[in-house]
């Protein structure tokens, strides 16, 4: 059984459903939700020279997403523990890295 529930959210519908889920989840396993959004400040890794406010545009946008998520997942399950992270790289990558990291390299 894992000790947290962790879940990437986006502000999409569909990651905000996904965050709701989790938390009912992590209520009927007695565990922690973790809310994650990753910023990709350099999708596709296209070699541009963005300015520097655009960075910090998704980085205020990814703030609220979490906020969000984290509403709404205390709204589903007022009980459980609820946590945010707030990373960079590529999504996917990155809940890989993390969830690798927590199965102890599995």
């Amino acid at each position: 059984m894992p000790d947290l529930i962790m879940v990437g959210v986006d502000g999409s519908v569909p990651g905000f459903d996904a965050v709701a889920w989790a938390a009912d989840d992590a209520f009927r396993m007695h565990v922690p939700l973790r809310n994650v959004c990753v910023v990709e400040t350099w999708p596709y890794q296209v070699p541009q020279i963005p300015a520097p406010e655009w960075d910090e545009a998704l980085i205020e946008n990814a703030r609220k997403v979490l906020a969000q998520a984290e509403e709404i997942a205390r709204e589903r399950q007022p009980t459980i523990e609820v946590s945010t992270e707030l990373m960079t790289g590529t999504p996917a990558a990155v809940l890989r890295e993390r969830r690798r990291n927590r199965a102890g390299g599995r």
